[in-house]
């Protein structure tokens, strides 16, 4: 996902910050280059992959590998209102409602004729952060899968530390 300020917020549907998301969908893969008798998952976010071994996250970008510890990785949850352009996904919770080109009270600028309602969805927001420099940021449509992957890392920390 890359962000950037929104300059007008009129013409943004009152948004602040605008980002261009990228579908991730996880799959269990074997990295290029190992061997293993295991299949991890890995997310393809782009110009990054991640795979998710039992002991560490490997990062692919650009022909490099990157490793962090899970002791090392400091994992958040919190939520994110989205206001969607796009299709919403079936299992997202639409709150409530705004316009694509908005004045400053929230009502519609009525000055343009194809003003269309945009949904203000909530998503659950996963941050993996490292004192390395690493910083992803993984919205999920489904707050529980977000919390399956914290899980799953929280005991890929503990197993690690045993």
């Amino acid at each position: 996902m890359r962000q950037q300020t929104s300059i007008d917020r009129k013409y943004h549907a009152g948004a602040d910050m605008l980002l261009e998301k990228k579908r991730v969908a996880p799959r269990l893969a074997t990295p290029p280059w190992i061997e293993a008798k295991i299949a991890v998952w890995a997310f393809d976010l782009g110009e990054q992959t991640l795979y998710f071994f039992p002991d560490r996250l490997l990062i692919y970008e650009s022909g490099q590998v990157g490793a962090v510890a899970y002791d090392d990785l400091s994992i958040t949850i919190g939520q994110v209102k989205f206001r969607e352009e796009d299709d919403v996904p079936a299992d997202a919770q639409v709150i409530g409602h705004t316009w694509q080109y908005v004045n400053k009270d929230g009502g519609p600028d009525r000055r343009f004729a194809n003003n269309r309602q945009l949904p203000i969805v909530l998503y659950a927001e996963t941050r993996l952060c490292s004192a390395s420099g690493m910083n992803i940021i993984l919205e999920s449509s489904d707050p529980q899968k977000a919390i399956t992957l914290e899980s799953g890392l929280q005991a890929y920390r503990h197993q690690s530390q045993a």
